[in-house]
């Protein structure tokens, strides 16, 4: 009986434990040369066919660029990346989204870090060379050495005067901040506009929420006079959180996640979900807008 008894609990283990979803991440290389691309992979194991599931993908990551997506594997998504810093980096941030085995709620997975090696090329033509290779210089007069450091001289002299000059120009014609003046009707506008669109397809939902995106930075960028456009998501909410009050900041970085979602992972929006992100957006600008004329 004691046999038995331990069979079956054997047979239920292996069960439990052949249906638990695991994140599983690999890298095509775990060396490569700067400047060089490496394909990294994400998938879900032991995970049912039909199982709904939302990915969560990182804006950027420190040390990386990122070169191409490949996110039409509903279970599996491919990033393509290179980088310029030598070292060995991790490239995480990846998360996703899936039905719990147990009582089936939304469980939120990260997958593992991975680890790239990123190294100088050491060997063939592609050496870098500090020191250079002597010259032959016999034939080369003390009056020719001499012609040829001055001209040196000269030439560096004029380069750094014309470059003086461009930066001093660029300077004086750089534009003041756009003022606050506006800002606010620029994205009334846009927002109209965004919203007679057709919005069906996934690659029209792709176009309309990237310039919901830049919208919505745009009018922080010009009321609070920081760069919001050149931020990422997670960056935008802790800038904007201190100017714009955490309820208002909450509910625009919420539809700025859906955004990047749409936009990186190939996520179609229903249409009610599509007009609650417009009617949220609307609703929080409005608020900013009312508390900054106060």
């Amino acid at each position: 009986m004691k046999k038995v008894v331990s069979w079956i609990v054997c047979v239920l283990a292996a069960v439990v434990t052949h249906a638990q979803i695991t994140p599983v991440a690999s890298s095509s290389k775990e060396q490569i040369l700067i400047g060089e691309s490496v394909q990294l992979t994400f998938e879900l194991k032991a995970i049912e066919k039909n199982t709904a599931v939302l990915w969560k993908l990182p804006d950027s990551v420190l040390h990386f660029e990122f070169v191409k997506f490949d996110t039409a594997d509903l279970f599996k998504k491919t990033i393509t990346i290179t980088s310029w810093d030598s070292g060995a980096w991790k490239f995480e941030g990846v998360k996703v989204t899936v039905p719990s085995t147990v009582n089936g709620k939304p469980t939120a997975l990260a997958f593992p870090p991975v680890t790239v090696n990123v190294i100088y090329d050491t060997t063939g033509s592609a050496i870098l060379n500090d020191i250079k290779p002597i010259i032959e210089i016999s034939n080369i007069g003390e009056d020719g050495i001499a012609y040829s450091i001055i001209g040196t001289a000269v030439l560096s002299l004029l380069l750094l005067i014309y470059i003086f000059r461009r930066w001093k120009q660029k300077l004086q014609s750089a534009s003041a901040p756009e003022p606050i003046t506006g800002a606010y009707e620029e994205f009334e506008k846009a927002l109209l506009q965004l919203k007679e669109k057709n919005r069906s397809s996934q690659q029209e939902q792709k176009e309309i929420f990237t310039q919901l995106s830049f919208i919505v930075k745009r009018y922080a960028e010009r009321t609070f006079r920081q760069s919001y456009t050149s931020y990422t998501t997670d960056e935008t909410a802790v800038h904007l959180s201190p100017v714009a009050g955490r309820d208002e900041t909450n509910t625009l970085t919420q539809v700025l996640r859906l955004s990047d979602a749409v936009k990186f992972a190939k996520f179609t929006v229903p249409e009610h979900d599509c007009t609650a992100a417009f009617n949220s957006v609307e609703t929080a600008i409005k608020h900013i807008h009312q508390q900054m004329n106060a």
